[in-house]
């Protein structure tokens, strides 16, 4: 029965490296089924559970394990594949211990140094994270020495790398590796991913050439396309802001003109940079991606509607500031609606690229931590700038209430509608983007930062609204103003009134009669 025992393990490896695992564990039932306590058997089934990859099934994989260690306590690889088990269920000191005790006895067990080397991938804060880092580090190299280079230490190797941030020696080892093993899948997804963003479309399509169905380097160019249309649509989603923010200061009627022609400058730049990105592409993909994304025109035919009514809000700047605001207003509402349809197939992308073990280090992990970065940085920008028009009549000493009003409301509405909205996909997405300590310090930081100010800015309004925003020191006097601007000048009454200057408005004075000698 041994020596059936034996082939029929051997068999269910080949079943399992073809990735047919239903047809192994059937086997290994088969087999269990007339030798129950047979230790090898038993052990397949325990490797059968954990590729599973379920809770459950680390679970009874766990306990097999624990079966068949009691049973032979001698066989090192029973004791390394429990480690292994353990350090898969999260009980990282305990399988650390066991492989520490192992590498005691037999301090030549290449995969006892790689799965030492997989527990210190915990996180860590100050001195510990370092010591993590050296001791993974130490024994990922250890097995690459004992298993002169194969293919399975060196991506735990990157794996390590890549963990700790050293992109640079991970994409080393990749290449080493593949000097070895130059077809091997993985290792060339995993160069890919490493490439500069320029780049990593290219290395994608050649993957795809060789195996048009492979998964993961259509996720790979999936999430690059959708990453630079990402990048070329942020600018739309802020295009409207700066002739708005120009508006409200009020420096020059002339300003938000000016504003607007830089907005549409950086978003002509913008898309010409992503269109000249996609005419690289295959034709085919791109008519697969029609077919995924079919709001395509809507998005192209909503976002030149939006900068239109943006040109005109900013032309008409100069005749009518409530206008301009109203058109400054819908334009960023128009450009919002682009870019949530925009992220709206990004998520799905995104989505579509999590399943699999790689994930935390492939490509979801990539480009969500990219959109991630970009969101919380836009949420806390457009967060302040939206806190500094909402306060800004209070400390100018040149405000009609009820005049500039409505400006001042339109632009900060415009300003916590987009800073809401990056706040909230920031926070929902970081749910699938596994962060460092200190980074996920930062992310928290930028969290509040635009929270408190969003929250600030609608005080703000909804005080100003109620006291036409003017503040006074409690009896009646109004308080000293900010010396920036030139205070509203008024006639002595000592002067004939025929002198006196006719004074509406800092930028609105009659000509006819003059204020100054």
């Amino acid at each position: 029965m041994e020596g059936d025992a034996e082939g029929i393990i051997t068999r269910a490896d080949q079943l399992r490296g073809l990735g047919q695992h239903d047809r192994a564990r059937t086997l290994i039932d088969d087999a269990l089924g007339a030798d129950p306590e047979n230790p090898d058997l038993l052990f397949e089934h325990a490797l059968l559970l954990t590729d599973a990859g379920t809770r459950w099934g680390l679970i009874l994989a766990e306990s097999t394990l624990r079966e068949v260690i009691a049973a032979e306590p001698d066989r090192l690889t029973f004791r390394v594949a429990w480690a292994t088990v353990m350090s898969l269920l999260g009980h990282l000191d305990e399988a650390r211990s066991a492989l520490l005790d192992l590498l005691a006895v037999s301090p030549d067990l290449a995969e006892a140094h790689l799965q030492l080397a997989i527990t210190y991938l915990g996180e860590g804060d100050g001195n510990a994270h370092l010591a993590d880092e050296t001791l993974a580090r130490s024994a990922s190299r250890r097995s690459l020495e004992l298993t002169r280079g194969s293919t399975r230490a060196y991506l735990t190797a990157i794996t390590i790398e890549r963990h700790f941030g050293h992109d640079a020696e991970a994409l080393r080892l990749t290449n080493a590796a593949l000097e070895t093993d130059p077809t091997n899948q993985p290792l060339q997804v995993v160069r890919a991913e490493l490439a500069p963003l320029a780049e990593q479309a290219s290395r994608a399509l050649d993957l795809l050439t060789l195996d048009p169905t492979d998964g993961p380097s259509r996720s790979l160019l999936d999430a690059v396309v959708t990453w630079r249309r990402r990048a070329a649509a942020t600018p739309l989603l802020l295009a409207a802001l700066l002739p708005g923010l120009l508006l409200v200061l009020d420096l020059s009627p002339a300003l938000p003109a000016v504003g607007a022609v830089a907005s549409l400058v950086v978003c002509a730049l913008a898309g010409a940079a992503y269109r000249d990105f996609r005419r690289g592409l295959p034709p085919a993909y791109l008519a697969l991606r029609r077919t995924e994304f079919r709001q395509g025109p809507l998005v192209v035919g909503g976002a030149a509607a939006g900068l239109v009514v943006m040109a005109v809000g900013a032309a008409v700047a100069v005749a009518s500031r409530d206008a301009a605001a109203f058109l400054l207003l819908i334009a960023s509402l128009i450009d919002f609606a682009v870019f949530v349809l925009i992220a709206r197939d990004d998520h799905r992308i995104l989505y579509r690229a999590q399943p699999g073990a790689a994930s935390a280090y492939g490509t979801a992990y990539r480009f969500a931590r990219r959109r991630l970065e970009l969101g919380a940085w836009t949420a806390v920008a457009t967060a302040v700038i939206g806190l500094v028009i909402a306060v800004t009549p209070y400390v100018r000493n040149d405000v009609d209430p009820t005049a500039d009003v409505i400006p001042f409301a339109a632009v900060g509405a415009a300003f916590a509608v987009i800073t809401i909205y990056t706040l909230v996909e920031t926070v929902a997405s970081h749910q699938s983007v596994p962060l460092t300590r200190s980074r996920m310090r930062l992310f928290r930081a930028r969290r509040a930062l635009s929270v408190m100010a969003v929250a600030l800015t609608m005080g703000s309004f909804a005080v100003g609204a109620a006291t036409g925003f003017t503040l006074d020191d409690g009896a009646g006097t109004p308080r000293p103003v900010s010396t920036l601007h030139p205070a509203p000048y008024t006639p002595d009454p000592a002067e004939p009134a025929s002198g006196a200057c006719a004074y509406t408005h800092p930028h609105a004075f009659t000509p006819s009669t003059p204020c100054f000698p």
